[in-house]
């Protein structure tokens, strides 16, 4: 040992000792390079979204004066797809039905209700003929001041008149007489009269008899042919959907003697009872739940006389739902529209129900117009997007049904 390191075999033992360390050096770099790396990586993925496209969305070219293609390669990003149904159109608040007047009338008129040519009836002590007249009463409460009367020619006894079995008229009659009051609630549908006449007693060779000439069952009769009027409209399914409250309105015309109770009803629905003020204009809201999709049926019915005017239907309508829809374009997908290479496509997907579909179609403040029978609607929209924030507002024309609604740019 001591001999070789005499011949210079170690004669320079630190020079030795620091080529021996540099692949220890290499080694730490390397490490420390991957070290580097793998954070940069857990960093971008880490994140927002919209700031790792920025990262990663650079361009290759070099720069603005490059002569190279955009940085994106072929892509394809959905930045808009919802599925908003169905989209009424509603252009007012309000839809308000006019009914034509209706004239009112109960009128009492006098009628015969039955009338015989003569009435004979007798009594002895052998003998009694008694003598029955019916007469018939359809709508009794529309009949009142029912009376009996008759002439007499001739006259002995007293004269028993019975109705319904029950005794109305038991007297001696001496010239004429007054008619006979028949009261309401003696009344049926069908009654009948009996006429007789008293016993002459222990007077054996005696008959008392009534020769009754003309004789009449009279009353005062309501005439219900104009008491009632019935106006009927039709509601769509999209003012049944949107109401949110029915109002009636209209004008009483009306003499306050001959006003009786006026009653108004919708679909069955009494919307009014009561004796209004003549002339006073009328109105009163009420629950959308009166209104029915279809035929509705307004009514109304008096006892006395009236004229009801500028009779009107109004139906308030919800607030219509707006139909606006945001998204947002990054930086980097921005760019490559600008720069014509990317194209974007708005779709609307129907039902297709044979019918037109209609709408004013607003991007981002452009108006454009969209009118299609089909199933489906598409157009280019390039002009009209800008970086960032976008917005898409509908205004439907007509009712639509519409399951999806997509904005897609692509790069081929």
């Amino acid at each position: 040992m001591n001999t070789a390191m005499k011949r210079g075999l170690f004669s320079n033992p630190g020079k030795l000792g620091r080529k021996a360390q540099k692949p220890q050096g290499a080694a730490g770099a390397a490490v420390l390079i991957i070290v580097i790396t793998v954070l940069i990586i857990i960093y971008i993925v880490f994140l927002p979204a919209s700031e790792r496209n920025k990262i990663l969305d650079t361009s290759t070219s070099g720069g603005s004066g490059s002569s190279g293609s955009s940085g994106l390669k072929k892509f394809s990003v959905t930045v808009l797809q919802v599925n908003p149904g169905r989209m009424d159109f509603q252009a007012n608040d309000r839809i308000e039905h006019l009914l034509p007047a209706v004239n009112l009338m109960t009128k009492k008129e006098g009628q015969v209700l039955e009338e015989v040519g003569g009435i004979y009836v007798k009594s002895g002590v052998f003998t009694k003929e008694p003598q029955k007249m019916t007469f018939t009463i359809n709508e009794l409460d529309n009949v009142e001041n029912v009376l009996l009367s008759f002439n007499v020619k001739v006259a002995s006894g007293r004269l028993i008149v019975q109705l319904n079995s029950q005794e109305i008229f038991n007297s001696e009659i001496k010239g004429s007489i007054e008619p006979i009051t028949i009261k309401k609630n003696e009344l049926k549908n069908i009654n009948t009269l009996e006429f007789s006449v008293s016993s002459p007693g222990i007077a054996f060779w005696k008959v008392n008899e009534y020769s009754l000439e003309k004789v009449k069952v009279t009353g005062d009769v309501k005439d219900i042919t104009g008491q009632k009027a019935k106006t009927v409209f039709i509601v769509d399914e999209q003012e049944e959907d949107s109401a949110s409250k029915v109002k009636l309105s209209f004008v009483p015309e009306c003499d306050p003697k001959k006003a009786g109770k006026l009653t108004v009803t919708l679909n069955g629905n009494p919307l009014f009872t009561g004796i209004p003020d003549c002339g006073t204009p009328f109105f009163q809201e009420y629950s959308n739940a009166y209104l029915l999709k279809g035929e509705n049926t307004f009514e109304a019915s008096a006892d006395g006389q009236y004229l009801l005017d500028r009779i009107s239907i109004e139906t308030k309508l919800k607030q219509p739902r707006d139909f606006v829809f945001d998204f947002q374009i990054n930086e980097s997908v921005f760019k490559e529209i600008q720069l014509g290479k990317a194209k974007s496509n708005l779709t609307f997907t129907f039902v297709d129900d044979n019918e037109d579909k209609e709408a004013q179609l607003i991007l981002n403040g452009h108006k454009l117009v969209l009118s299609t029978s089909s199933g489906s609607y598409s157009r280019l929209v390039d002009p009209f997007l800008r970086q960032d924030f976008n917005y898409l507002k509908i205004i439907p024309k007509k009712k639509m049904f519409v399951p999806e609604i997509r904005l897609n740019i692509k790069k081929d």
